[in-house]
């Protein structure tokens, strides 16, 4: 389950905040430098913040939730194994979020990002950016065809590796409002030695975040189908930092 905003007024639903990783984890190495020593702060939000800017259907490309063709322009396809990631965007009380921006970023079939700093040995795809977005249909769902991406090796203890997964952005009516997860594919083995995702110290809460092979919407001799719907908290906006209804 993801914190975030939602469409109707009501009274405020709480953070359970046991479900959420911890920021300081050794076995993470960066989180020790990365988390926290301070009590947080609340900053006021702008009104741009608040209000816009607004995403719409005529902002997307044709191929933008195509991964597969839209690096090349559909010139010439990625190379690995070719699946589709869908769902819904839904509060929890299983209404859909409408019109609702989602973003992906990936690694390739190798492993390796296309990311001036990424130096892992894994050549890059010429036709295979590792990114892509779309926006929830009126029930909530949405699709984007890709590739497996790799798992990678990471500098944390002495052979740590990152599991396969997907990272998945989702703005609400501003960027003020974007959230941010990743996703694991169901099966993989590296999940139980990864440190990033042992943060997550209930299982039960982990696995919300592992998508679901998905005979069903699979297409034969063409992609496998992984189903990862996405559950918003609440009635009203998210709980940033420490103050209690967001923006």
């Amino acid at each position: 389950m993801t914190d975030f905003i939602t469409q109707d007024q009501g009274p405020l639903i709480p953070r359970n905040r046991a479900i959420h990783p911890a920021p300081y984890d050794p076995e993470y190495k960066t989180s020790v430098s990365r988390s926290p020593s301070l009590p947080l702060l609340s900053m006021e939000s702008s009104l741009s913040e608040e209000t816009g800017p607004t995403f719409g259907h005529n902002k997307l490309g044709a191929l933008d939730n195509n991964l597969i063709l839209n690096w090349s322009k559909g010139a010439a396809p990625a190379v690995g194994e070719r699946i589709l990631v869908h769902g819904r965007v839904v509060d929890e009380n299983n209404r859909p979020v409408q019109n609702t921006l989602v973003e992906i970023w990936q690694a390739n079939a190798g492993g390796r990002y296309r990311h001036k700093k990424d130096t892992y040995f894994a050549p890059l795809d010429p036709n295979f950016g590792g990114c892509g977005r779309t926006i929830t249909d009126e029930n909530g769902y949405y699709e984007f065809l890709t590739i497996r991406p790799g798992a990678y090796p990471w500098p944390n203890r002495g052979n740590d590796w990152r599991p396969m997964h997907i990272h998945v952005a989702i703005y609400g009516h501003s960027f003020g409002q974007r959230l941010i997860s990743q996703m694991y594919f169901e099966g993989d083995p590296l999940i139980d030695d990864c440190p990033i995702a042992a943060t997550i110290k209930d299982r039960a809460q982990l696995d919300r975040l592992v998508a679901s092979l998905d005979f069903a919407k699979s297409r034969p001799l063409d992609f496998l189908a992984y189903k990862f719907d996405i559950v918003l908290r609440g009635r009203r906006q998210t709980m940033f930092e420490n103050k209690m209804e967001g923006m």
